[in-house]
C-alpha cells in the first residue's frame, strides 16, 4: 500500500506486509498473516508480547511471557508459576510448594507441604503425621 501526504501532495510506498502507514518506517496496520510490533509488521510477537487484533501487546506484570493478557506462560523474578491458573504468584496455594520457579503439588497426603512433596506441615484429613520422618500416614 502507499501512504499520502497531503502538505506536500506526494505518496510513498509503506514498509513491507504494511496496509496503511504514517510514513516508509512507522506502520499503522498490517496484512493478515503478520502482527503490528513496534510500527513494524513482523511474522509473530517477540518474548514478553503477545498477539491480540493484528497488534502486539505487552505482557502484563509479573507475566515475563504470556498467550493473552490473562495467561501467563513464566513469571518475573520474585514470582512462582502456577499452571493450575496460569498465573504468577508470591506464593504457592496450600498443597503445593516452589521448586524450580512453579509450584508443585504436595502428595496426596500433605494439606501443607515445604521443599518436598512428602515433607509434610500438615497431613490431609484422615492422615497422621510421623514425628520421626514428617511424613504422613494413615495410621500410627
Amino acid at each position: 500500500m502507499s501512504l499520502s501526504n497531503n502538505s506536500k501532495k506526494l505518496c510513498a510506498q509503506c514498509g513491507s506486509n504494511c496496509t496503511y502507514c504514517l510514513n516508509s518506517t512507522q506502520c499503522l496496520s498490517c496484512v493478515n498473516s503478520t502482527v503490528l510490533l513496534g510500527g513494524l509488521c513482523v511474522d509473530k510477537c517477540s518474548q514478553a508480547y503477545y498477539p491480540s487484533n493484528g497488534k502486539c501487546l505487552l505482557c502484563v506484570s509479573p507475566c515475563k511471557n504470556c498467550l493473552s493478557a490473562d495467561i501467563c506462560l513464566s513469571c518475573l523474578e520474585g514470582y512462582i508459576f502456577y499452571s493450575d491458573t496460569y498465573s504468577c504468584l508470591r506464593v504457592c496455594p496450600n498443597g503445593y510448594f516452589a521448586y524450580n520457579g512453579s509450584c508443585s503439588a504436595c502428595d496426596a497426603v500433605c494439606a501443607l507441604c515445604n521443599d518436598s512433596s512428602k515433607i509434610c506441615m500438615q497431613c490431609a484429613s484422615g492422615y497422621y503425621k510421623s514425628v520421626i520422618t514428617n511424613i504422613c500416614v494413615d495410621t500410627c
